[in-house]
């Protein structure tokens, strides 16, 4: 996996870079894998991608559900753009492999795909 912070190329199951700290997604209790595509400056293509990887892996290691993280707009209104173009995309995934898609109860600014 390669860095999205500092560019270093390093193993996908380790906690986050050697190099800079930099985390890409975490792993949670309750098999949720969680990815954070609001708060590192992410365009949306770019957002779109980390949403993509990040249900790949966790669908592969078998995650009851993916948490994204994608923020609720501020001043300049980045993160709703941002919402605007995840939570369409959730919804695709959802379909495509069976779940569903839920606001996160603990943070207005993600949802939550379910794949159980």
């Amino acid at each position: 996996m390669e860095c999205l912070n500092c560019g270093m190329v390093f193993n996908r199951m380790a906690a986050g870079c050697p190099k800079c700290d930099a985390v890409s997604w975490t792993r949670s209790p309750g098999g949720i894998l969680t990815v954070d595509v609001a708060h590192s400056g992410e365009d949306r293509e770019r957002a779109r991608e980390k949403i993509e990887e990040a249900a790949s892996e966790a669908l592969y290691y078998r995650h009851s559900g993916l948490r994204v993280i994608h923020g609720r707009g501020g001043r300049r209104g980045h993160g709703n753009r941002i919402a605007r173009m995840a939570v369409p995309l959730l919804g695709e995934l959802a379909k495509r492999h069976g779940g569903q898609v839920r606001p996160d109860g603990h943070n207005r600014g993600a949802h939550i795909l379910w794949f159980d």
